[in-house]
This record gives structure tokens, C-alpha cells and sequence, in this order.
């Protein structure tokens, strides 16, 4: 299609953005674009060239460019948090979560902060499970897989010429048909 082959999952990158907060300062910073960000120790780290970005020390986050304690980092994407164990080789992955906030040393998985998923244990240098008191000396926050669906899916859900057989929205609530610049420009009808 328009001359382009089409990219595979696998061939797209997929980055994330942070935010850090200074309610101080009243102060926002963005950072990313970034493969993933790995909080290990009390170190929040930029992968994947592992630039730091802020540590933890007396409850409160500090970042470079900040007078003041960052309270409040969160992504602004779909989120997927896996905790590891590089001693052991274990490894655990929660999500993916429409947005992860750290407040304090507490990760969220909500904009109302009102689900905790892990706590940062600064004497421990690791985060402990709220659910089962587990320990994990890292967290890596990564971008969730965009969920692509099979040629097979919407030919069945839309037949060939991609409209759908009776013109109404799916019944079961799946997805949309897609865009088709083709039957947008009155071609390919019939």
C-alpha cells in the first residue's frame, strides 16, 4: 500500500514519556522520549543509554534541574511495570496499567492514587509488593504493546471491501473498522 511495505509489531519502536512534578516550584519537567525507565536502589534511570534521572533519599524523589523534592513522577502512556530480581534471574509483570505514578516513595497504577502496586523500602533499596510483601531490588516501566488484530479478524468482521455487512457497529463491542483511504476517495466500492 503507497508503495511502503508494512511494518510488522516486532519493527516498530514503541517510546515513553515522564513527567516529573515539583509542587513547589510548581514545576513540570518532561522527560523521554525513552525506551523504558528502571528504578534500581533508589536510582530512576532512563534506558536505554541509563542516564539518570532522579534518586530517592529521605522520602522524596530529587531530580537535577529541581531546588525542591519531585513528590509526583507518572507516565503518560499505557504502562507495563515487571519487577526483577538480577541476583536470581526472577522477574514478575503487572499491567499493562493506562498510566503508573510514583508519589513519594508509592507506586500507583491510577490517576486518584488509590492503587498501590509497590513502596520504595530506601533502607532496602528495593520495592515491596502491597499485595504480597514481595521484594524486588528493580522496577522497569515499559511502554504496553498496542494490540494489533489479524488480517483473518477483520475479514470475517467486515468482509472484503472493508465496510461492515450491515453498516452497524459490531455487536460483540470489538474495534471500529479501519480507515480505508481507498473507500474514503469513493473508490473501491461494490
Amino acid at each position: 500500500m503507497y508503495g511502503r511495505e508494512q511494518a510488522t509489531s516486532s519493527e516498530i519502536e514503541q517510546f515513553m514519556l515522564m513527567w516529573i512534578e515539583a509542587p513547589e516550584e510548581r514545576s513540570q519537567t518532561l522527560i523521554g522520549p525513552a525506551r523504558s525507565f528502571r528504578a534500581a536502589g533508589v536510582s530512576l534511570r532512563q534506558e536505554p543509554d541509563g542516564r539518570q534521572i532522579a534518586t530517592f533519599r529521605r522520602g522524596a524523589w530529587t531530580h537535577g534541574g529541581a531546588k525542591s523534592d519531585c513528590r509526583l513522577l507518572w507516565t503518560e502512556m499505557r504502562t507495563i511495570v515487571r519487577f526483577e530480581d538480577p541476583a536470581t534471574g526472577d522477574s514478575i509483570s503487572c499491567g499493562p496499567f493506562d498510566m503508573v505514578g510514583v508519589v513519594d516513595g508509592t507506586m500507583h497504577v491510577d490517576r486518584e492514587h488509590s492503587r498501590p502496586l509497590a513502596r520504595l523500602d530506601e533502607d532496602a533499596g528495593a520495592w515491596r509488593m502491597c499485595e504480597d510483601e514481595t521484594v524486588w531490588p528493580v522496577a522497569l516501566l515499559l511502554p504496553a504493546p498496542h494490540i494489533a488484530f489479524p488480517v483473518e479478524h477483520w475479514m470475517k468482521r467486515f468482509g472484503a471491501n472493508g465496510r461492515a455487512a450491515t453498516g452497524a457497529p459490531p455487536a460483540d463491542g470489538g474495534p471500529a473498522a479501519p480507515y480505508n483511504p481507498d473507500m474514503a476517495a469513493g473508490a473501491g466500492s461494490g
